[in-house]
């Protein structure tokens, strides 16, 4: 995803700017001197910065952001609201999908704040079906294994070396959980095979480290 977002920016004639490696306090530097106007970011790098800037006394001018993509992993509520408070509603995207191109869904700062922790909404013309353990769709509220039903059809572009396809009939997925609400927002519980059963209840490991990065934040703080 990084290559293809630089090498659009450049052949539509932008100024790139790349880093070897990512350090949040030379990011910010970068972005106030540059006027940075797109970036793309992962969960941990948003956590790193929002840890950085809370330490501060002066915080960089990121007024130049007009889009702030991220994707790859869930982001943490607190974080979020950090970064939509940071540079505006408008300005924040996020994106859930797989380098497979199963299906994604996109979701804005705005649309954030009425649907907290949602990853957002397919594009029109596809759909986000959530089902059971028999493969049967469940309704709104009901947490499920994640397909995606593509208007144009399962795609086939690709195949995992040493595990068995997730296709059935029309919809395929990439092993994650979730659910959907009554307007149709996703939201992600964790990977299907991150899943514990302790005393009958489902137990995310993503909800324990979403709870641990908001503890650390709070201890960065004092």
């Amino acid at each position: 995803m990084p290559f293809t977002y630089a090498i659009v920016a450049l052949a539509e004639g932008s100024h790139v700017i790349c880093m070897e490696r990512f350090d949040a306090a030379k990011w910010l530097r970068l972005a106030e001197k540059h006027r940075v106007t797109a970036a793309s970011l992962v969960p941990t790098m948003m956590s790193r910065t929002a840890k950085y800037e809370s330490g501060i006394a002066v915080r960089a001018d990121l007024n130049s952001f007009h889009y702030l993509m991220h994707t790859s992993a869930m982001c943490p509520e607190d974080v979020k609201r950090w970064w939509i408070a940071r540079v505006g509603p408008d300005v924040i995207r996020e994106v859930y999908g797989g380098t497979e191109r199963l299906g994604f869904t996109l979701i804005n700062g705005i649309e954030w704040l009425q649907h907290p922790r949602s990853v957002g909404r397919p594009p029109p013309g596809d759909a986000v079906v959530i089902v059971d353990s028999d493969g049967k769709p469940l309704p709104a509220g009901e947490i499920g294994e994640i397909f995606f039903r593509r208007s144009t059809g399962v795609g086939t572009s690709y195949r995992y070396i040493g595990s068995e396809t997730r296709v059935r009939t029309d919809i395929d997925g990439m092993g994650d959980v979730g659910w959907l609400d009554a307007d149709g927002y996703l939201y992600i519980a964790d990977q299907r095979t991150d899943m514990i059963v302790v005393g009958g209840v489902n137990v995310f490991p993503a909800e324990n480290e979403a709870a641990l990065e908001r503890c650390l934040a709070s201890c960065a703080q004092l």
